[in-house]
C-alpha cells in the first residue's frame, strides 16, 4: 500500500478499465441484490454512466461493487472501471466486503432537505425512477407536501367515510415531521387488485403520487355509492 498524508494508506494507484468477464463475484458476499435493486442501478448507469469503480483484488475478485457489476451486465457493458486493493489479506477483504455495505446503512436522510430536493425534481418533471426510491417511498416522503393530517381526515369525513372504513385505515397519526402515517392489512389478492387500480388511475389522470390516486379512487367509489342510493 502507498503511504499518504496523516498516515493514511492508498490501496489503489489508478482506475483501470477491465472486461466484465474478467471480474469474479465473491461467492460468499453476505449482501443480497434483488432484481429490483439491480434494475435501479442499471437505470442509474444508463442515466449517468458508471460513476463509482468496482473494488477488486489482484486476482480481480470483487470486494465491493457486486450490485454495480450485475447492473453493468444487465445494461450490456463490455468493460467497467475498477480500482485494485493491493496487499490486502483475506481477512481484510472479507471485513471490507461487510463494512462497505454496513457503513452506508449507518447514515440517514435529513427528511426536510430531502423533501425540498424531491419537490424541485417533481416540479421540473424529472424522471424519478432513476433515484432508487419506490413510488411508495416517494409518496411517504412527500405526503405532507400535498396534504396536512387535518386535511386528509376532513376530506374523508366530508365524504361520509371514517378512516377505519378505508381498508382498515387507522386514524392518521401526526409525527415530528407533520407526516401522515397509514398502514393496512389485506389479503394478497386484494393488494394486487388495489395496486393495479392505482396504476390505472395514475395512467388515466397522468399523476405521479399514490396518495392522489387513492383520493380519486375514493371519490369514484363515493360517486358510485351515491348513484346506488338514488
Amino acid at each position: 500500500m502507498i503511504q499518504k498524508g496523516f498516515g493514511l494508506k492508498w490501496s489503489a494507484k489508478e482506475i483501470q478499465e477491465v472486461s466484465v468477464e474478467t471480474l469474479i463475484p465473491y461467492d460468499r458476499n453476505p449482501r443480497i441484490h434483488s432484481e429490483e435493486q439491480i434494475e435501479s442501478l442499471a437505470n442509474s448507469i444508463r442515466q449517468w454512466g458508471f460513476t463509482i469503480p468496482i473494488l477488486v483484488d489482484e486476482k480481480f475478485l470483487v470486494i465491493a461493487g457486486h450490485g454495480r457489476l450485475f447492473a453493468a451486465q444487465k445494461v450490456g457493458l463490455d468493460s467497467v472501471p475498477v480500482i485494485m486493493a493491493q496487499g490486502w489479506s483475506d481477512e481484510e477483504k472479507k471485513a471490507y466486503t461487510i463494512a462497505d455495505n454496513k457503513l452506508a446503512e449507518n447514515s440517514k436522510w435529513d427528511d426536510d432537505v430531502l423533501r425540498v430536493e424531491l419537490r424541485s425534481l417533481i416540479d421540473s418533471e424529472y424522471q424519478m425512477d432513476n433515484l432508487g426510491f419506490s413510488q411508495f417511498e416517494l409518496d411517504s416522503k412527500m405526503v405532507n407536501e400535498l396534504y396536512t393530517p387535518f386535511e386528509v381526515e376532513e376530506s374523508l369525513k366530508a365524504h361520509g367515510i371514517t378512516p377505519a372504513e378505508v381498508v382498515d385505515f387507522p386514524v392518521p397519526k401526526k409525527t415530528d415531521h407533520d407526516m401522515v402515517e397509514f398502514s393496512c392489512v389485506m389479503e394478497v389478492w386484494q393488494k394486487q387488485e388495489l395496486v393495479a387500480k392505482i396504476r390505472e388511475i395514475k395512467d388515466e389522470y397522468q399523476i405521479r403520487l399514490t396518495g392522489e390516486a387513492l383520493g380519486i379512487l375514493i371519490e369514484n367509489y363515493k360517486n358510485v355509492a351515491d348513484k346506488g342510493d338514488d
